[in-house]
């Protein structure tokens, strides 16, 4: 088992209430369409020194690391990070961890 964390910091036009529930939303749906994906949590920061570093975080669960490049290359998620979040990001972090 592999979990993927990612952490999402939206440009200042986006980085709001609105645009971060907005941007949780696309990247559930985008998520649920990746079969690599066993499991996935995305929220928005909880508190304000959270928010000062991000607007997002990802905890997605894949079988193995052999997973991670299929699902990072599937169509739906290609879409919501090139169509969606780029132009409205201004970092993402991500990094793959084994229990």
């Amino acid at each position: 088992m592999v979990t993927r964390y990612v952490f999402v910091k939206l440009s200042d036009p986006h980085s709001h209430a609105a645009g971060r529930a907005e941007a949780a939303q696309a990247i559930r749906d985008a998520l649920a369409q990746v079969p690599q994906v066993q499991a996935a949590r995305v929220g928005v920061c909880a508190d304000e020194p959270a928010t000062r570093a991000w607007d997002i975080g990802l905890q997605v669960t894949l079988a193995s690391l052999d997973d991670v490049p299929g699902y990072l290359a599937h169509p739906a998620h290609r879409a919501v990070v090139d169509d969606y979040l780029k132009p409205r990001l201004a970092c993402l972090k991500a990094w793959n961890f084994t229990p």
